[in-house]
């Protein structure tokens, strides 16, 4: 059971989702893994008690340990692993021949490292263009380096470093320095930062 979910394996019709909140009782003969909502994990066999809880028994205690259904977060949850890791590399060219003779190209890619409070991220871009005499129109670069620390789902602080450079705009290398809270609708979503700093 996780998210208000109660999965169960039949033998007649294979996986059947229950809402958690419409169970009125659960008897297990095999141990279960059960999460309360404070994070303490309780280990044992599940039995309804007359006043329509639950108590489970591991076999380190003697009596059962009773439990509201209120209070129980997940049920067997599916192990998460400590890091996560993902990314991507993306590329695209162009080429035009004939009354107009241009050519361009793009290189971008991701990194992120993941962690259960902790999120690192890389970033960079690269794009390039030149015309009929091969001259060059296009040629700029931007790279990001950023760290999460999450102090709740939503709420996170940060600090990141930024580092672009522009052939055009005359732009060796900027580098700007961030840092501050942040709050995301989720943990991947846009993110909104009131109270960083940068400097450059």
């Amino acid at each position: 059971m996780t998210e208000g979910k109660l999965k169960v394996m039949t033998a007649f019709a294979k996986e059947v989702e229950i809402d958690w909140a419409q169970v009125t009782g659960l008897v297990t003969d095999e141990p279960l893994s059960m999460v309360l909502t404070d994070n303490t994990v309780l280990k044992g066999q599940v039995a309804r008690t007359p006043d329509g809880g639950f108590s489970v028994k591991t076999p380190d205690l003697a009596n059962p340990i009773p439990v509201q259904q209120g209070t129980i977060a997940a049920i067997n949850p599916p192990v998460k692993p400590a890091m996560t890791f993902k990314g991507f590399l993306a590329a695209g060219a162009t080429m035009n021949d004939g009354n107009t003779n241009n050519r361009s190209a793009s290189l971008s890619a991701e990194f992120e490292a993941r962690s259960e409070r902790q999120r690192f991220t890389v970033y960079g871009v690269y794009n390039y263009a030149d015309d009929n005499s091969h001259e060059v129109t296009a040629r700029n670069a931007r790279g990001q380096i950023k760290y999460d620390f999450f102090i709740t789902k939503r709420f996170y602080v940060f600090a990141a470093a930024l580092f672009e450079n522009d052939k055009f705009q005359d732009l060796n290398l900027r580098t700007a320095l961030t840092a501050g809270p942040a709050t995301s609708s989720s943990t991947r979503g846009s993110s909104r930062s009131p109270g960083s700093r940068s400097w450059r």
